[in-house]
């Protein structure tokens, strides 16, 4: 569920980049809904520590202090939003700040590349 909340959250903000405001709207709301089903098992004492440790994604342990669910899952957001900034300009040379349009081409390449589409409520998947 850590798992499968970070990698939609990442892929909500590569389509937020992208200007695909479906898929952007999709995965968010996937991201969302895994991230309270995995605070609300966590909190229950349904995961173990170790597992957390072992096989969340760092962007969720990070944020995992908050008051509430939905402070923490803002946190991931805004952790997600970042990485991928990050990922998307490194994709050009550091002396040039990319354009909002050349920030959406890659975006869409790296949404293409990350099989973001492929991401869905399936629990097999």
């Amino acid at each position: 569920m850590g798992k499968k909340a970070y990698a939609a959250f990442e892929c909500a903000a590569l389509a937020s980049f992208a200007r695909d405001e479906d898929e952007q709207h999709r995965l968010f709301q996937l991201g969302y809904d895994e991230g309270k089903t995995f605070l609300e098992a966590l909190r229950n004492g349904k995961i173990e520590a170790e597992d957390v440790n072992s096989t969340v994604p760092v962007g969720i342990t990070l944020a995992l202090e908050g008051p509430t669910a939905d402070f923490i899952l803002g946190r991931v957001w805004e952790g997600a939003v970042k990485n991928v900034l990050d990922k998307i300009n490194r994709d050009f040379s550091d002396d040039h700040y990319p354009s909002s349009d050349e920030q959406a081409g890659a975006a869409k390449n790296h949404f293409s590349r990350e099989n973001c589409g492929l991401i869905s409520a399936d629990p097999a998947r």
